[in-house]
């Protein structure tokens, strides 16, 4: 069960179609909703503030969201997952994973989250009949490879990114 969700976006026009979608279903009692630009997500002070309101962080759109400029912002926070479909939401990979893995924050890589699309992508591609439930079923093994990044990111020492890359291969 969740205390609260808060759902944010950079375009008002979108927020405001999600609150409705919500409304509809009579499920907003636990949701916030935030419409917040670039300039504060890289803004020390907004994301201190953000970070001690969640615990789950998941970028979805913008790119580049954890940077130089706001990573530190997250240390000491009750932040301690980013999880998130945005493709590169770290400016510098290798540098602020470690960064993440210091402060005892998960980081799950892009390319992990985003697993679920390149299998549906890859079945297409080849010309299968396009089966939602087989795309289901090749995606249900995330779970566990995400538990194994986070496993061997723990045993080893090494951030979560570098474990990733080591089950890739």
């Amino acid at each position: 069960d969740i205390e609260k969700l808060i759902c944010a976006e950079i375009n008002e026009e979108r927020i405001m179609w999600v609150k409705k979608q919500f409304e509809r279903m009579e499920k907003t009692e636990k949701i916030e909703f935030i419409v917040y630009t670039k300039e504060q997500i890289q803004n020390q002070q907004y994301l201190v503030e953000l970070a001690n309101k969640i615990d789950i962080f998941a970028p979805c759109a913008l790119g580049r969201s954890i940077s130089d400029t706001n990573i530190n912002a997250l240390k000491g926070t009750r932040l301690k997952l980013i999880c998130g479909s945005e493709n590169n939401q770290l400016a510098d990979e290798e540098k602020h994973s470690r960064m993440l893995h210091e402060m005892g924050i998960l980081y799950i890589p892009d390319f992990v989250a985003n697993a679920g699309g390149i299998i549906n992508c890859v079945t297409e591609i080849k010309g299968r009949t396009f089966l939602i439930c087989r795309t289901i079923d090749q995606s249900r093994n995330i779970r566990n490879t995400v538990k194994n990044i986070i496993e061997m990111s723990r045993e080893k020492n090494i951030t979560t990114l570098d474990a990733a890359k080591k089950i890739a291969e």
